[in-house]
C-alpha cells in the first residue's frame, strides 16, 4: 500500500515537472516568434534606433586622390589587388 502511495506522488510530481517544462518551451517559442515577426515588420526602425544610440563614430578618412596604377590608392591608403602568386586578383 505505501509503495503505491509512493509512487503515485512520483508520477505527480513529474507530471507537475514536464507541465512547467512544457509550459516554459512553449512562452519561450511564443517570444521568440514575436521578437521573429516584430524584426520583419519593423526591423529598419529597430535597426536605425539601435544605431542612433549605440553607433561608435570613426574618424572620416580622406578620399582624395583617388588612383588606380596596378594597386588602388585612396587618400594614403594603398590597396593591393593581386594574389597570393603575384596574379591579379578577379
Amino acid at each position: 500500500m505505501r509503495q503505491a502511495t509512493i509512487a503515485v506522488a512520483i508520477r505527480t510530481a513529474e507530471s507537475g515537472i514536464v507541465e512547467a517544462v512544457r509550459t516554459l518551451l512553449i512562452r519561450a517559442a511564443i517570444i521568440a516568434a514575436g521578437i521573429a515577426i516584430a524584426w520583419l515588420f519593423a526591423g529598419r526602425r529597430i535597426s536605425l534606433v539601435l544605431d542612433r544610440v549605440m553607433t561608435v563614430r570613426f574618424a572620416t578618412l580622406p578620399t582624395s586622390p583617388l588612383v588606380y596604377d596596378d594597386s588602388f590608392r585612396i587618400g594614403e591608403l594603398s590597396m593591393d589587388t593581386t594574389g597570393p602568386t603575384g596574379n591579379p586578383s578577379i
